[in-house]
């Protein structure tokens, strides 16, 4: 089991690190994660669990993970504005914000390889795409990558403003248990760990409410149906990409495509992919449904990339 820290930006960014197997120096490279929509970066501690555990990453040397929570969601700073309005979360803007405010205060010359969900994964593409050279490497787990622009109401934001904002039990116990019944084909512990950072208790047993509050998430929805349309910009990302996608995703279904449809083609627009699109026998949560399964995909993609580079 990872040791996880709990730390916070001069800005208000919060994230979580640690050791993948024996720790090393402030020189060691960077595993930097990041989280879909409504998420945060506890998420990924299963995932970071298994990585630490495969021998064939403790044999690429000292790795640090630094999973963040994204502006709005966990415990980091709240999204400025007020209700559900795209205008609120620029994906362009915000995503890449966080990310360049982290690493200017962690990473200095280290090497750094992203690691993202949905819209995190959008997140780093789009902080790439400002600043080529961020990043050694982009591995994405379903990134929201759109070709043209989401049209009508997005029904996730719909669903999103009818969540509860508080929830009336009595621990934390009882709080896993209700999102287990809801949470479909994640494993427990991944449950456990979205409701420890997801929620905070209310004073004098008045139950826990939601950190990410319902019109936040429905605003990284709206923003995202104009702001997520980058596939024509990825024959620009000069760093090396791996994809997985959801065996029964249907994240970027549309009328003329089906979810890996759509994953095939974004995969085909990325000039330096090292590896074919890889599918997972799971829904469109990876790290949470196949935690394992996951980390060997990421472990496999951080060696083919270290080979890639051997070969420059």
């Amino acid at each position: 089991m990872s040791t996880f820290t709990d730390h916070k930006t001069s800005g208000g960014v919060a994230y979580v690190r640690a050791w993948l197997g024996a720790a090393g120096d402030d020189g060691a490279p960077l595993l930097l994660f990041a989280h879909g929509t409504g998420f945060h970066a506890a998420v990924f501690e299963p995932l970071i669990d298994e990585l630490s555990e495969l021998p064939q990453l403790a044999a690429l040397g000292p790795l640090e993970a630094i999973a963040f929570d994204c502006t709005g969601h966990g415990l980091s700073r709240p999204l400025p504005g007020e209700g559900a309005a795209p205008e609120r979360c620029n994906w362009a803007e915000v995503g890449p914000r966080d990310v360049f405010e982290l690493l200017q205060e962690v990473a200095g010359a280290r090497t750094v390889y992203g690691v993202g969900h949905s819209f995190g994964g959008a997140s780093l593409v789009l902080s790439e795409l400002a600043r080529p050279g961020t990043f050694r490497s982009l591995i994405l787990l379903e990134p929201v990558l759109r070709p043209e622009p989401k049209t009508g109401k997005h029904p996730l934001a719909e669903v999103a403003v009818r969540r509860k904002a508080r929830m009336e039990v009595g621990s934390h116990e009882e709080l896993v248990a209700y999102y287990a019944k809801r949470l479909t084909g994640w494993e427990a512990r991944a449950v456990d760990s979205y409701c420890r950072r997801g929620f905070s208790p209310l004073p004098e047993g008045g139950g826990y409410s939601l950190n990410c509050a319902p019109e936040v998430e429905a605003s990284v929805y709206l923003g995202g149906m104009a702001s997520s349309v980058v596939v024509h910009r990825l024959g620009e990302l000069a760093c090396h990409v791996a994809i997985a996608a959801g065996q029964t995703s249907m994240t970027l279904n549309a009328p003329n495509r089906n979810n890996l449809q759509a994953f095939e083609e974004i995969a085909a627009a990325c000039p330096q992919l090292i590896l074919p699109l890889a599918v997972a026998p799971c829904g469109h949560n990876l790290m949470a449904e196949l935690p394992a399964w996951t980390a060997t995909f990421v472990c496999g993609a951080l060696k083919d990339c270290l080979r890639a580079d051997s070969r420059l």
